[in-house]
């Protein structure tokens, strides 16, 4: 991360990180055996 530019909107990228890993987890949640068997696939090849 740039921490020199994010210091204004410290906050606010805070807030949407928040948001963002909310929003991620509630998807991850449901099929995260699914990406973690594609990530190991992936990493096979």
């Amino acid at each position: 991360m740039q921490r020199n530019k994010t210091k204004k909107n410290d906050k606010l990228a805070i807030s949407i990180e928040r948001f963002a890993i909310a929003t991620y987890t509630r998807r991850v949640s449901i099929s995260d055996y699914q990406i973690t068997g594609l990530l190991q696939k992936f990493h096979r090849k």
